[in-house]
C-alpha cells in the first residue's frame, strides 16, 4: 500500500471553481461593525442599571486598568509564592524561625491572593461605577502609587512590599520612631536607611551610630522608662545598661538588653489584656501585642516575631551571641528598645492624651462672649464632638477610663508628684471631670438634640448615628435619673430609625 500523501485540488472535488475570483470576492468584503457594542456587552455582563451610567468610555476604560492591574497583582503574588515554597523545600529544620517565616508570609500572600479575587468578583464593578467619569479615569493617570487616593481596593494594592519575606523589616524596627523625624517624612526616612543599608553597610552602621549618639538615645529610654507607669520598675535595669554601653561592655550589654527586649513585650501584652494573661514564648508576645493591628503586623511583626527570637534563643541557651560586630549590635538593640518603648507609651498614654485635648478643645471655648446658658450649650456640644473624634480614632481604653475612672486609680496616681499642689488640676482629676460630664443630664440633652442628625438618605443609622448607640449602649446602666429619662428618649429615637422597614 502506498502511504505516500497526495495533495487534493480544490477544482478536481468542485469542477469549474475559479479560486482567484474567490479570492478577489473576499477581499472586497467591507468589515462589519459588531453587533455588540464592547461597552454595552460589559454593561450587560455586569448587570448594571443604565441610569447608574454616566460615562460608557470611562467605565469601560476603568474596568480595563482594573482588570490589568489586578491581574498584575496576581502574577507577583504567584512569583513570590513560588520562591517561598521552593525555600521551605530547601529549609530542613521545620522548627526554625526561618521555616515560621516562610510559614507565615505563604499564608499571607494567599490571603492576599484570595482578597485580590474577591474584589474582582464583589468589588470592582462598586469601584468602577463610583468614577465612570472623565474626572476618574484611570489609564490615563495610570499611577498604581495614588490608586487607592480613589477608593478602597484590597490590602495587596497598598502595602505590597509588606508581603515579600525579603524587606527589611529589622532596618523598619530600628527607625520607626527616631526623635526629631517629622512625621510625614518617616516613611521616607526609613526607606532611605534601608536603601543605605542595602548599597553601603559602612555608611548604614556609620548612620545607626550617630542616631544614637547624637541622639543621646540611651540616656532619654532610661527618662521615659522612669517617667511611665507601666515601665518605671526598670528603670535600675536601664541605668545597668547604660553603665554597660559608656565601658564598652557590649557582649553583657547585648545580653542584658535583649533580655529586656522580652521583658518589654510582657509590658506590652499586659497593658492591653491585663497581668493575668498568659503570655507564653516571645514570639506569642509579640503576636498578642499586634494582633489588632494590621499596620504593626505589616511593619514590625515579622522582625520581633522571627528574628529577635532567634537572637533571644543565643542568648538564653549560651549566653553569649555569634554576631561577630557586638558593638554595632549593641546600637541596633538601642533603637529595638526604642521602639517598644514608643509602643508602650502610645499604648498606655494615648488615652490621657485624649483626656488633654479634650479639655484644650473645651478651654478654647470663651465664656466671656456668651450667655451662661450658651456658654454651656457649647460647651457640652464641643464634648459631644470630641467624644464622637474619640469614637472614629477609637483609641484604646479611653471609653474604659471614662466609664470606670477607678479602675485606672493606681496608675492616675502614679502620675501625681509626691508633693501635690491643691491648686493644681492633674491628670486624674481631669479623667473623673470627663466621666463625669459625659453622665450629667445637661450632656443627654445635647444628645437627644443631635439625634437629627444620626441617619442618612435613607432612613439607616449613619457613622454619627452608630456612635450615639454605642455611647446610649455603654452608659444607659450607668445613669441615674433626669439624665436616664433623657438617654431612654435617644433609645427611642435609635430605635425608630432601625424598625423602619
Amino acid at each position: 500500500m502506498d502511504n505516500n500523501y497526495i495533495p487534493v485540488e480544490l477544482k478536481d472535488v468542485f469542477p469549474g471553481f475559479d479560486a482567484e475570483s474567490f479570492v478577489g470576492f473576499l477581499g472586497k468584503r467591507e468589515s462589519e461593525n459588531p453587533r455588540v457594542e464592547t461597552s454595552d456587552f460589559l454593561i450587560d455582563a455586569l448587570t448594571i442599571p443604565s441610569d447608574k451610567i454616566e460615562n460608557k468610555d470611562a467605565l469601560l476604560r476603568n474596568f480595563i486598568y482594573c482588570m490589568t492591574i489586578t491581574r498584575k497583582h496576581l502574577l507577583e503574588i504567584d512569583e513570590q509564592l513560588k520562591i517561598i515554597k521552593q525555600r521551605k523545600k530547601e529549609t530542613t529544620d521545620i522548627e526554625s524561625y526561618s521555616f515560621r517565616k516562610l510559614n507565615f508570609f505563604e499564608k499571607k500572600n494567599n490571603d492576599a491572593k484570595q482578597q485580590i479575587i474577591d474584589f474582582i468578583c464583589y468589588g470592582m464593578k462598586e469601584y468602577i461605577l463610583n468614577r465612570d467619569n472623565h474626572y476618574s479615569d484611570l489609564i490615563d493617570r495610570n499611577n498604581e502609587e495614588t490608586f487607592w487616593l480613589l477608593g478602597p481596593t484590597y490590602d495587596y494594592q497598598y502595602n505590597s512590599k509588606y508581603y515579600n519575606p525579603d524587606y527589611d523589616f529589622s532596618t523598619f524596627a530600628k527607625f520607626y520612631d527616631i526623635p526629631n523625624t517629622p512625621l510625614a517624612k518617616f516613611l521616607q526616612h526609613i526607606e532611605e536607611n534601608i536603601t543605605q543599608k542595602r548599597d553601603s553597610i559602612d555608611d548604614y552602621n556609620t548612620t545607626v551610630k550617630n542616631t544614637v549618639n547624637n541622639n543621646q538615645l540611651l540616656d532619654k529610654l532610661i527618662e521615659r522608662v522612669a517617667k511611665n507607669y507601666h515601665m518605671h520598675q526598670r528603670k535600675e535595669i536601664f541605668d545597668s545598661l547604660l553603665t554597660l554601653f559608656e565601658e564598652k561592655k557590649y557582649l553583657a550589654f547585648v545580653v542584658s538588653a535583649t533580655i529586656q527586649l522580652e521583658g518589654m513585650f510582657f509590658d506590652l501584652v499586659s497593658i492591653k489584656y491585663g497581668n493575668k494573661e498568659n503570655q507564653g514564648t516571645l514570639s506569642e508576645k509579640v503576636d498578642k501585642a499586634f494582633g489588632n493591628s494590621d499596620i504593626l503586623r505589616h511593619t514590625l511583626y515579622p522582625y520581633f516575631a522571627f528574628d529577635v527570637p532567634d537572637l533571644r534563643n543565643q542568648v538564653a541557651h549560651k549566653g553569649l551571641v555569634r554576631d561577630e560586630n557586638v558593638e554595632i549590635l549593641s546600637y541596633e538593640l538601642i533603637l529595638d528598645l526604642n521602639c517598644i518603648v514608643s509602643l508602650i507609651e502610645r499604648e498606655s498614654i494615648n488615652k490621657y492624651k485624649s483626656c488633654i485635648l479634650i479639655r484644650d478643645k473645651l478651654n478654647e471655648i470663651d465664656s466671656e462672649k456668651l450667655s451662661n446658658d450658651d456658654y454651656y450649650k457649647e460647651i457640652y456640644n464641643c464634648f459631644l464632638i470630641e467624644l464622637y473624634k474619640n469614637y472614629v480614632i477609637d483609641v484604646p481604653y479611653f471609653w474604659d477610663m471614662i466609664t470606670e475612672p477607678q479602675t485606672f486609680d493606681d496608675e492616675l496616681d502614679y502620675y501625681i508628684p509626691s508633693e501635690k499642689d491643691d491648686n493644681m488640676i492633674y491628670l486624674k482629676d481631669l479623667v473623673y471631670l470627663i466621666s463625669d460630664m459625659v453622665k450629667r443630664k445637661e450632656f443627654w440633652q445635647t444628645v437627644l438634640d443631635s439625634c437629627k442628625d444620626i441617619s442618612d438618605s435613607e432612613h439607616k443609622l449613619n457613622d454619627f448615628g452608630l456612635f450615639v448607640e454605642r455611647l446610649k449602649n455603654i452608659f444607659i446602666p450607668r445613669l441615674t435619673d433626669e439624665a436616664k429619662d433623657i438617654c431612654v428618649q435617644v433609645n427611642q429615637k435609635i430605635q425608630a430609625i432601625k424598625n423602619v422597614d
